[in-house]
């Protein structure tokens, strides 16, 4: 059910723009045509949700208002109206360096990390272990799979309950064909999304939704070298999480950690 302000959005975005939009028949996908271009976004999205425009009739009514208004000022009293943009950039400026100390001063004294003892893995069974799916979407870089395989067969979970799929767009050919080519073990699959616009990993994966088999996903990067227990943890961390948690995300390390300052 969309709420008072969505309604309000969705009938002056419609008002203005639903004269181009027509949808895809049922049968041929989640998208639409705009302007004799097609975009296929693969979810329940109403276009007015989407990334089809930057900007809503509405704000760039406001934007040509605050311009012309802005301008006015100016005319009328440059030095004054100078003075006070300055002041209110000081001012939003000096707001967000205090909201910058919080979020530092949260950061040392309010710990988001869920930690996860040794003994508590040991006491997870492979026979509890519910069927996970790992995301790897790929865009012509079919050169770094062998190294992906070889990161996922490293993982401590039990093979039978792994779908790792590959998400590869269907006019990236060669990365296709290669892969499709390389022997992988039986819990690997091969997804081809079609040929649409927009070219965005969202994108990609909201059409691998459709084929997700897992009680739990994931998504890799296909240069990621995850923790073997990494899967084990992420369950163990949405038991001890607020029910309101959907989302957990693991930390973040560099493999080439000596390699200079930046890394």
């Amino acid at each position: 059910m969309k709420s008072p302000f969505q309604k309000i959005k969705s009938f002056i975005f419609d008002s203005r723009h639903d004269k181009h939009i027509v949808h895809f028949p049922a049968e041929r996908g989640r998208g639409f045509t705009y302007k004799g271009k097609e975009f296929t976004h693969h979810s329940d999205l109403h276009h007015s949700e989407t990334a089809l425009y930057n900007l809503m009739h509405v704000q760039k009514v406001f934007l040509s208002l605050f311009v012309f208004v802005y301008v006015l000022f100016l005319f009328i009293n440059w030095h004054t109206t100078l003075v006070v943009t300055f002041s209110v950039i000081t001012i939003i400026y000096f707001l967000d360096f205090i909201f910058n100390a919080h979020l530092i001063f949260r950061t040392f004294t309010k710990l988001p990390e869920i930690n996860i003892s040794n003994l508590e893995l040991e006491g997870l069974s492979d026979s509890e272990l519910p069927m996970y799916t790992i995301f790897c979407p790929l865009y012509k870089e079919w050169q770094v799979v062998p190294q992906f395989a070889k990161a996922m067969m490293a993982l401590d979970y039990p093979k039978d309950k792994l779908q790792i799929v590959f998400l590869l767009e269907e006019n990236d050919a060669e990365t296709v064909e290669k892969i499709k080519n390389t022997p992988l073990p039986v819990h690997f699959e091969i997804i081809v999304v079609p040929h649409s616009n927009p070219k965005t990993k969202p994108k990609a994966m909201n059409y691998g939704l459709s084929f997700v088999r897992g009680d739990y996903l994931v998504i890799y990067d296909a240069e990621d070298v995850p923790d073997r227990d990494q899967l084990k943890k992420a369950i163990l961390s949405f038991k001890k999480a607020p029910r309101n948690v959907v989302c957990v995300q693991a930390k973040l390390n560099f493999y080439n950690i000596h390699q200079n300052l930046l890394t």
